[in-house]
């Protein structure tokens, strides 16, 4: 499961992101085989990401590798080295042969409201304090 997110929030941050990312997109010619995915980041390389994503068909979340290469769009990073295991990604992407490759790669940002949310009993707690 994605750490910093509940299961409902993900969907709704799902279409959070993909409305930011419309801008970007359509900037981009329009290809009908172009796929959309999002998840955890388990492994990334200059060559392949692989990500923690739910399958509802399987109802559980599986790791799936996408190839990059240099044509591959990056968005709010430079580079895949950037990345860790907390953060999360969005992932365009054309899957031939049973391989998928990786059009584009967003990295999302967690949004200050998240952290107040899960907290609803009362005020934010500081990470580095203890409250009994």
């Amino acid at each position: 499961m994605i750490p910093w997110i509940g299961r409902s929030g993900r969907v709704v941050l799902a279409g959070v992101w993909l409305a930011a990312l419309v801008p970007v997109l359509q900037a981009q010619p329009f290809d009908e085989d172009v796929q959309y995915a999002f998840g955890a980041v388990v492994k990334a390389s200059a060559e392949r990401l692989t990500v923690l994503e739910y399958d509802y068909d399987k109802d559980q979340e599986v790791e799936i590798s996408y190839a990059v290469s240099p044509e591959t769009k990056l968005i709010r990073l430079t580079a895949l080295a950037e990345l860790t295991s907390e953060d999360v990604v969005d992932v365009y992407y054309k899957e031939t042969g049973g391989q998928r490759a990786a059009v584009m790669i967003a990295k999302e940002e967690p949004l200050e409201e998240e952290s107040e949310a899960e907290n609803e009993d009362g005020p934010p707690v500081d990470e580095g304090t203890v409250s009994e």
